[in-house]
Order: structure tokens, then C-alpha cells, then sequence
């Protein structure tokens, strides 16, 4: 007789800056083509965003539009 195990497939959130609300503001506003510094201001309206650079700010915001599968980091699209 085998031994079935039952867990909760519950997703884990990790340690982040971004809240539901960010990434509720990317999903609503990204489109394919956008430069992701244009998110910004919308960002900003619902949370802090703790990048005063915007290369970093970029790089962050392109990673989690990466992360969330809005955009694919190699294709830039």
C-alpha cells in the first residue's frame, strides 16, 4: 500500500518591495512596447517605490513585469 500526501498548493510570497497594489498597476496598465519607466507615476499614486535612480527603477520594474509574465526580459517585448 502506498502512501499519498496531501498539501495546500498555496503560493508563497517572498520578501518584495512590490505590493498587490503595484503589480495590480502593472497588469492594468503594461502593454507591449511601453518603456516601464512610463509606470511610474501610477506606481507611485498607489505605494512608495524606493528608487530615486532610474536605471535602477527600470531594471526593477522590468523584472517584475518579467516575474508576473507580462514581459519576456530577452525579447523586450
Amino acid at each position: 500500500m502506498a502512501n499519498v500526501y496531501c498539501f495546500d498548493l498555496v503560493p508563497l510570497r517572498t520578501h518584495t518591495r512590490w505590493t498587490r497594489a503595484h503589480d495590480d498597476v502593472m497588469r492594468a496598465e503594461y502593454f507591449p512596447g511601453l518603456d516601464p519607466l512610463a509606470l511610474l507615476p501610477g506606481l507611485r499614486k498607489v505605494g512608495r517605490v524606493p528608487w530615486n535612480d532610474p536605471r535602477m527603477a527600470e531594471r526593477a520594474i522590468c523584472n517584475r513585469l518579467s516575474e508576473l509574465g507580462l514581459r519576456n526580459r530577452m525579447n523586450k517585448s
